[in-house]
């Protein structure tokens, strides 16, 4: 004699048995947390390159005024020392390597 019952064939009971909706709450709720977490990571990744352009934006400049100086310095021990016509050279030199400074003070 075969007796059916529940614990037999470990058939869940309704209080265990999780809705459809309950999952689809889980899941939108996971997916919004994920979603926010990417969106965060994203922004962060965004601040970090920024500065990293500013940094090197900052290594160019402090590159381009030390070069710069170079050549006022140079310049000055020309004119120092009276050689005026390598100073006017040493200008055209520099404007023609560095036509975006010309006229710049």
């Amino acid at each position: 004699m075969v007796e059916s019952s529940e614990e037999e064939y470990n058939v869940p009971s309704m209080e265990s048995v999780t809705t459809q909706s309950k999952i689809n709450t889980i899941y939108q709720s996971k997916t919004k947390k994920g979603i926010r977490k990417i969106c965060f990571e994203l922004l962060d990744l965004k601040d970090a390159d920024s500065l990293q352009a500013c940094e090197i934006n900052d290594m160019v400049s402090t590159e381009v005024e030390d070069q710069r100086m170079q050549f006022l310095e140079h310049f000055d021990v020309l004119l120092a020392e009276h050689k005026i016509e390598e100073a006017i050279k040493a200008i055209d030199v520099e404007e023609r390597s560095h036509p975006e400074m010309k006229g710049s003070g």
